[in-house]
């Protein structure tokens, strides 16, 4: 029987495999859509035919199998208590994890490497850090022993406490500048933070030697550093220094800059003593009109932080540098304010309040301040003195002091 008469009664006769499959079919109609051989074909072609369709088969059985693993990997677990499910999940997820690592391995374990070899690095680098920044702290803080050392021979007598000075010892103040400088020099050579510290220390160790230019150029390096943009009380020191050094110098208009700079700085606490410096400079000057200006708001300002503070406390010694500064300037106004700040508030304000009480007029009161006032401060709303005493206190007066003496 011929191929051509074969082939109908086989699809008739029975189902293949492969018509199951969609796969398949595509794969069948191929080579049905091909022209029909010639009955004079060999007889290896058909051992060749047999062979390709065999390929498709296992090809198509591959295919079912892959499909078949696939759904049931994705079918969910049916019929199975709490446990079984968790252990279910447990062992796929380690199976999957296992697939990875595996997959992966080199690179994981280069990954591994480079986070082992990164973190050792980083905790050398910041033990190597630390045990730095230690050292230079440690220089500094012997140049600031060395500064703040005494002057004598021999060992100190014990305070009534019983604690004996055990700080530094030189003969001389010469010597101990000295030495301060040469400590200074040596933390402020180690770089770092502690660097503009012991530079900002180097520059007064400078002032007190009287090597203004030199301090005048540590000062600046310091207003200048990095350590003073982030560190206002640092800035505040800087700026103070650089006006101290240029009035040193004789350099009265850049002093006065540097001072202007500290008042309009907005660091707090600093405003009041840029002001201070500003008014002693223009009282040398002989502006003592914008002087007494001056000294009057830093008193204004420092008035308003007193009553912030304890009762009890003396006072600051801005505030006792401005009265100072307040009586060389302007004496007479100095004494009326003095005389009428030793007024006590609350015996002013119980004469004030009780009139009926063997108490007095507040108008009254406050016209005999006045004339307590003039009489010091020579105006005249001063009461005279009679006609008949007036005479001998001519006599007997002293001459009056200069002015400008505090």
């Amino acid at each position: 029987m011929s191929e051509e008469n074969r082939e109908p009664s086989l699809s008739e006769g029975e189902k293949k495999p492969e018509d199951d499959d969609p796969d398949e079919a595509e794969a069948k109609e191929a080579p049905a859509a091909a022209p029909k051989k010639k009955k004079a074909k060999a007889a290896g072609s058909e051992s060749t035919k047999d062979r390709n369709q065999r390929i498709r088969e296992e090809a198509a059985a591959r295919r079912r199998g892959k499909r078949d693993d696939e759904r049931r990997r994705a079918a969910p677990a049916r019929n199975l208590d709490a446990s079984e499910i968790v252990d279910d999940a447990l062992a796929r997820g380690t199976h999957n994890v296992a697939l990875l690592l595996k997959r992966h391995f080199n690179k994981i374990q280069w990954a591994a490497v480079l986070i082992i070899v990164g973190g050792i690095g980083y905790k050398v680098y910041t033990v190597r850090a630390k045990r730095v920044v230690g050292d230079n702290s440690d220089k500094l803080l012997a140049a600031l022993s060395t500064e703040q050392a005494r002057i004598g021979e021999g060992e100190s007598a014990p305070n009534p406490m019983g604690l004996s000075d055990t700080r530094k010892r030189f003969p001389t103040d010469e010597a101990r500048l000295k030495a301060a400088a040469e400590s200074y020099q040596a933390a402020s050579a180690s770089g770092g933070t502690t660097a503009a510290l012991a530079r900002l220390g180097q520059a007064g160790i400078f002032y007190d030697q009287a090597k203004y230019q030199e301090a005048l150029k540590a000062y600046q390096d310091v207003r200048d550093s990095d350590l003073a943009s982030q560190d206002q009380d640092v800035k505040a020191r800087a700026l103070e220094g650089v006006g101290l050094s240029h009035e040193a110098l004789g350099q009265v208009e850049p002093a006065l800059k540097a001072f202007r700079e500290l008042e309009n700085s907005g660091i707090p606490g600093f405003g009041p003593l840029g002001q201070y410096h500003q008014a002693r400079l223009l009282h040398a000057k002989g502006d003592n009109e914008q002087a007494k200006k001056l000294v009057q708001q830093v008193l204004d300002k420092l008035k308003e932080k007193v009553k912030e503070r304890a009762p009890g406390l003396p006072p600051g010694y801005l505030q006792t540098a401005a009265v100072e500064l307040r009586g060389v300037i302007d004496p007479q106004a100095a004494a009326a304010a003095t005389s009428i700040q030793n007024i006590d508030p609350e015996v002013f304000e119980k004469l004030s309040k009780e009139p009926g009480k063997g108490g007095v007029d507040p108008a009254r009161l406050q016209e005999l301040l006045k004339q307590v006032q003039g009489a010091v401060t020579g105006s005249p709303e001063a009461p005279a003195p009679p006609e008949e005493e007036q005479a001998p206190a001519q006599e007997e007066q002293a001459p009056a002091p200069p002015a400008s003496a505090p």
